[in-house]
């Protein structure tokens, strides 16, 4: 491409930008910063809920490990008739409503999961790097300047295309290669 349109993939203060109108940059250079500061928060968010989660599966397992228990002892007495079959189901329903709560607490893990690698994947994209190597053309924000998701923070033009108009006084043409 002739020229390419810098963005950010995270909305943002602009923190930081390295490069000025004219500049030479290289493909993998870092061009500009977007302030991480929401990003850490989501990040402390996401850790915050992981744990949450942890904990609730932790809880979800033992209040089933102790039905299960319940249930064991109920059926071996429901066998030999020392119990009513209302008891004996009470403790089966029971169990029951305690296995899909670990279901439930694990799923909600895995939705906690996801949301720290999200997290941590905005994370990577307060740092934007030029993706081609070129100059910059077009600097279209400035440092405190609010960075929008798709919106274009510089443009850089490739170093092969770059054309220049000026205007030549006809006898300096003979000069000029």
């Amino acid at each position: 491409p002739s020229q390419v349109m810098v963005a950010t993939r995270v909305m943002g203060f602009i923190k930081k930008i390295n490069v000025e109108e004219g500049d030479v940059v290289k493909k993998g250079e870092e061009l500009f910063v977007v302030d991480p500061s929401d990003i850490y928060s989501m990040l402390n968010q996401a850790r915050g809920a992981l744990l949450q989660a942890q904990s609730g599966v932790l809880m979800a397992e033992m209040a089933y490990a102790d039905a299960k228990k319940d249930y064991d002892r109920f059926s071996n007495l429901y066998k030999q008739g020392s119990v009513s079959k209302r008891d004996y189901d009470k403790m089966t329903l029971n169990m029951k409503i305690r296995k899909s709560q670990v279901d439930m607490a694990k799923a909600m893990l895995s939705q906690a999961k996801a949301g720290l690698d999200q997290a941590l994947a905005q994370k990577k994209y307060s740092k934007v790097y030029a993706p081609i190597e070129g100059a910059v053309v077009r600097k279209l924000v400035n440092v405190g300047d609010m960075s929008i998701p798709g919106h274009p923070v510089l443009v850089l033009a490739n170093l092969a295309s770059i054309q220049a108009r000026t205007f030549v006084k006809a006898q300096d043409i003979r000069l000029i290669k």
